[in-house]
Order: C-alpha cells, then structure tokens, then sequence
C-alpha cells in the first residue's frame, strides 16, 4: 500500500511531545495525554492522528494541540494480511497473540494497528524537521512531571532491554537536533515494509535491531518510559492490563475534562 497524504501541520516550533493515535485510542488516552503533557510536563504537544473525526480536530485547535493527520482504509490492508496469513510463522503467532489481548475481529483491524505503530514514525520524522527537540511517546500514557531535557552529547536516547529477551523500545524516543539521520533510517525502513504489504505486530520493533546501533544513541531514562508506575517518575506508559492498573487510572483523572 502506499502512504496516504499528511493533512494539517506542524506549529510547535520548540521542545515538542509528540503521539500518535487513531479515533478509537483519541477517546480513551488522547486527550488526557495532551494534557498531562502541557500541565504537568509543560511542553508543546503535537499530534498525529488516524481517520480523525471533526470534533477531535477541533478538539486540538481550541487546546492549543498542534496536529497533522491523515486518512486511510482499512481495505488498504487486505494484501498485507492475504500476505501474512500465507507466510505464518513466528509472524503471525504473534500478530494472532496480540489480536487476542486487543479483541480484535479479523487479521485486517490488527493490521491497521500495526500500520497506526509504525506509520507514526515516518511522521515523527517530518515533525522532527520543523521541532530541534522531540519527545516520542505511545499515547496510552500519562506525563507527570516537568519534562527533562537530556545531554546532547548523544543524538538520541532510546530504552534498550538486555538480557534473554534484548530489544530496543518503541515506545519512547528523545530526539536532539542532531538525531535527523537516525530518524529518517527509521522511517525508510517502515516505509519500505509498508509499501511492500509486510506488516505484523511488532515489526516496528524488530527493525530497530539493525537501525539503532549505526547512530550516536543513549539509553532512555526508564523514568521516561515507566511501565511499573514509579512514585518519583515523569511519565506512567500503561501496557497491557496495566490500563485498568487503579493508580494509573487515577493518575489520568487528573486530566479529565
């Protein structure tokens, strides 16, 4: 599938937080994300957004929400799941894993899930060319404390896991001025599996293995990315059941309007 057209713009032009999200995850996290970003972490706040309705593009321009959006079918998705289905494997375990916990009806709606996790970081990389500094966080958090800003010492910083299980983690990028050929690596290689129809869960993920280590990276702080929901860290990022997690949920009705 080729990538649709980026509508709207970017019109923060400093430190930036930025998420992504589509109707559905708006509704549930979008809104209170923004928020807490602009209060607690007293930053600007841009906003990508998939299949937005009208009210939620409002919603940004009254809340002083920079955002870009963009419209795309779920038909779109056909090919990439005929493809995935056909190829099985660890792939489709997973993708078929992750459609479970998310309720999803068919292979095609955790396509397009697939699709919203990775088409946010070709985004990102535009925004990174109108923002010197960003903050990339999933929308299923809230921010609690002033944002830090890191060393520019290195490019970016990214949450690395070691051991039996080492990865990199999506779900939090810092990025300095210096970090726009990293940025745009990541995105080609998205890109290039989007328009070649191979998408699964967590493939966002798995191209970082190959990507990160060519650039000038540092570790994110966990108190950035905090899954554990620390007393003392900026941003509580709820994964999983942790969504129902009483402290996390209380944490966000501090935004609710």
């Amino acid at each position: 599938m080729q990538i649709p057209q980026l509508l709207g713009s970017v019109t923060q032009r400093d430190f930036v937080v930025y998420t992504a999200c589509d109707t559905e995850y708006f509704d549930q996290f979008g809104q209170v994300f923004c928020t807490s970003a602009q209060r607690a972490g007293q930053v600007s706040v841009h906003l990508h957004l998939f299949n937005p309705r009208d009210d939620q593009l409002e919603w940004c321009r009254t809340n002083d929400v920079s955002a870009t959006w963009e419209h795309v079918d779920v038909a779109a998705f056909d090919r990439a799941a005929a493809n995935l289905m056909a190829a099985g494997g660890e792939e489709l375990r997973r993708t078929q894993v992750a459609m479970t916990k998310g309720n999803d009806v068919n292979v095609q709606q955790r396509i397009a899930k697939t699709y919203y996790a990775c088409a946010r970081f070709i985004r990102l990389a535009e925004v990174h060319q109108s923002c010197p500094v960003v903050f990339a966080g999933d929308v299923d958090a809230v921010v609690r404390k002033p944002m830090p800003r890191l060393s520019t010492d290195r490019n970016f910083y990214i949450h690395q896991i070691f051991g039996a299980k080492a990865r990199f983690l999506a779900g939090g990028l810092y990025l300095n001025s210096g970090a726009g050929e990293f940025v745009q690596a990541y995105a080609n290689v998205l890109r290039s599996t989007i328009e070649q129809d191979i998408l699964y869960w967590s493939v966002d993920q798995d191209v970082l293995d190959p990507v990160v280590p060519r650039f000038n990276y540092g570790q994110l702080p966990e108190t950035l990315i905090d899954w554990n929901m620390r007393a003392d860290s900026v941003i509580w990022t709820a994964k999983g059941a942790r969504k129902n997690n009483q402290s996390f949920v209380n944490e966000q009705q501090q935004y609710t309007a």
